[in-house]
């Protein structure tokens, strides 16, 4: 979800009842409230807004929704701006609402038609190393940093800045948001990303201090319709993980990756 105009939880709740019908036409009011496990005439009168989720309510509905627990934080707080305790509460839930929305400005979606102009590995990691508080965006910084060549730094600069993502002042490069998110699809562009990013991780399996890294691997059996789900998990998790790393002390530059794929291709168990 996209925590933006939103005035009220309810606005959240509906939005959910819309999505579902829009895949199911014959999803009804009685059918959500089953699935809330709430009674029918409860759920009109919060539709109405003739009665309020008690905090208890709202965290059983957030779980039964299998929502992210950053939108299960959005949810409650807007709960409990629009129906406080105390006032102290509500400027509480305010500051939380604000702060959720201003972590959620930080991410500019990149289409694919611009991606592919960035997909070599390093403009996105110049792109990221601006982001980081204390480091000064030279270009003999940005070199050293990444190990790179000052005319690959300049011109993947200049590309960055014409598609509006840096800007330069007094020779010092600056982010102009704090993170890009590329919007998923089937492209050549991001397979290559993704290859030059395999690559770098066999690199780092070699040559880092294991205290300077994680690799992980789990074979599992699977239920096929339960992957786009599974990616709706991996996504929130790199969010979750990108807000817990993202310290007032970031002085390095990591690569978080998760691959979720068949271990053996259709076509393989047929030879």
């Amino acid at each position: 979800m996209k925590p933006d105009s939103h005035v009220s939880y309810r606005d959240l709740i509906k939005e959910e009842f819309a999505a579902r019908i829009k895949k199911n036409k014959s999803y009804s009011l009685r059918a959500f409230a089953r699935d809330l496990n709430i009674s029918i005439g409860y759920l009109s009168m919060i539709f109405n807004g003739k009665r309020h989720l008690s905090l208890n309510g709202a965290m059983q509905i957030t779980q039964r929704l299998q929502w992210s627990l950053p939108d299960q934080a959005y949810f409650v707080s807007l709960l409990e701006a629009e129906n406080p305790k105390t006032e102290i509460n509500k400027n509480f839930a305010n500051e939380r609402i604000q702060k959720i929305k201003r972590d959620h400005q930080k991410y500019s979606q990149v289409d694919l038609d611009v991606f592919t102009s960035i997909s070599v590995w390093y403009y996105g990691a110049i792109y990221t190393l601006l982001t980081m508080r204390e480091f000064k965006g030279t270009v003999s910084a940005i070199s050293k940093k990444l190990n790179l060549q000052k005319t690959d730094v300049e011109v993947a600069l200049q590309c960055l800045k014409r598609l509006g993502f840096v800007r330069v002042e007094k020779a010092v490069w600056h982010a102009i948001s704090d993170n890009l998110k590329v919007k998923s699809a089937p492209s050549s562009a991001i397979r290559f990303y993704h290859r030059q990013m395999l690559d770098r991780a066999s690199k780092a399996l070699e040559e880092q201090k294991f205290e300077e890294r994680e690799f992980s691997n789990i074979t599992l059996t699977v239920d096929p319709s339960q992957i786009d789900l599974a990616k709706k998990k991996i996504s929130e998790f790199q969010s979750e993980m990108a807000q817990l790393l993202e310290g007032k002390k970031d002085t390095e530059l990591y690569q978080l990756s998760v691959q979720l794929f068949k271990l053996v291709n259709s076509k393989e168990n047929e030879l």
